[in-house]
């Protein structure tokens, strides 16, 4: 199980990648109707809380990962 340091080495490793477009998304099988709408869409902000990463996308959206 991950814990807080494992989150923040992820938040690290995507805010490189804040303002370019998502060109692959993978989402569980239960959200993959969802994957068109983020397609297109950038990384506005990545914030972390704990063990939850939270992925704020340019459509209003925001993506969270608990670990």
């Amino acid at each position: 199980m991950a814990e807080g340091h494992s989150i923040l080495r992820w938040a690290r490793a995507l805010r490189p990648m804040r303002g370019a477009p998502l060109v692959h998304v993978g989402l569980p099988e239960r959200y993959r109707d969802k994957t068109g709408e983020l397609l297109g869409q950038q990384i506005d902000r990545v914030d972390t809380h704990g063990k939850h990463l939270l992925i704020v996308l340019s459509g209003g959206q925001t993506l969270h990962c608990h670990a």
